[in-house]
């Protein structure tokens, strides 16, 4: 069931629901759609696979109803009133893909001290709403930003008493917006999960991300940084090449660096400090037991193995270049 909300509406709604967020966003209509997830807490390293199973829960007992959504103008956004009991970015998790980010979003999500979203669509959709829907590059300038601040914040409402730290893990494109993120968020922990090119061109090659796969060349060429129609395996060179670009020029801004090999259960405490994220021993022990389990393998008991296979790929002299720079940089937690 949906309903459509004024400003004054959605304000008042959230002043007896601390539980509703926006999820998803309306390019076409430019709308926001808010739902009450209640004290529903993200145990997914997506949150899109929170969503649903959050739906599925919702739906036991009551076949055929719809869950109710309000629907609102993004430009309800500027408005202070829509930041109540909301919880100020603890972390942010960048990566260039197939690296490891969804176990260790996963993890942090095992604790319910942890509020994660991860790879959260609306987190992506937004720079549509900057960007024309890709007709053009993103405008960012004093609205834009305090659009995006107060998304990123209506989103961390505290919806469980636990909840104590407010985690975001981004998709992989969003490495090619982190000066404009950081120009809101200046302060925020921020972490680059990076690996073995070979090793993040071979996964993309057996299955493409769902980002490449939206209808828009426009949003493609500004994620490859070139106009020109290129194959598959250079696109996706090219792409990973500017994730590693754009987070050795995010060096100045407090970036921390943490290769794939170095995200394990034993190291996972040095890299909770690099991110300021708290816990105690109990909490501890529950994050590391996600590093027993495959991460794409919802609810099924694997152990996880970090597999390097042996398929030839290629790999130009100037990523691989980059990816030395990320191993000998002083900004890696972990050596």
């Amino acid at each position: 069931m949906k309903s459509y909300f004024s400003k004054e509406e959605i304000i008042r709604k959230l002043g007896t629901c601390s539980g509703l967020i926006p999820v998803e966003l309306d390019l076409n209509k430019r709308e926001l759609i808010w739902r009450n997830l209640g004290q529903f807490h993200n145990y997914e390293g997506f949150f899109g696979t929170s969503l649903a199973t959050f739906a599925q829960l919702r739906s036991i007992g009551r076949p055929g109803v719809i869950e109710e959504s309000f629907h609102t103008d993004v430009d309800v956004l500027e408005s202070d009133e829509i930041l109540t009991e909301y919880i100020y970015p603890t972390a942010f998790i960048f990566h260039a893909g197939r690296c490891g980010s969804t176990l260790l979003s996963k993890s942090l999500s095992r604790s319910r001290s942890n509020l994660v979203f991860g790879e959260a669509d609306i987190h992506n959709l937004i720079w549509g709403i900057f960007s024309n829907n890709w007709q053009s590059a993103p405008v960012f300038g004093e609205g834009e930003k305090r659009l995006y601040k107060h998304l990123i914040l209506a989103m961390g409402r505290r919806r469980l008493d636990t909840h104590k730290n407010h985690i975001i893990k981004f998709t992989s494109t969003n490495m090619l917006m982190i000066d404009l993120i950081r120009s809101v968020f200046p302060d925020v922990p921020a972490l680059f999960i990076y690996r073995k090119p070979t090793e993040v061109l071979r996964s993309l090659s057996r299955k493409e991300p769902d980002w490449a796969t939206f209808n828009s060349g426009r949003l493609k060429t500004f994620v490859a940084g070139v106009a020109a129609v290129i194959s598959e395996p250079e696109f996706y060179q090219q792409t990973i090449n500017r994730f590693f670009s754009a987070a050795l020029g995010a060096e100045k801004s407090g970036f921390k660096f943490l290769n794939y090999d170095r995200l394990t259960a034993l190291d996972l405490p040095m890299i909770l400090g690099a991110l300021n994220v708290s816990y105690d021993q109990t909490e501890l022990s529950q994050m590391q037991d996600q590093f027993e389990y495959d991460s794409k393998s919802e609810f099924k008991l694997k152990p996880h193995e970090k597999s390097e296979a042996l398929t030839e790929i290629t790999v130009s002299k100037e990523l691989d270049a980059l990816y030395q720079r990320l191993l000998d940089s002083d900004r890696n937690i972990l050596k």
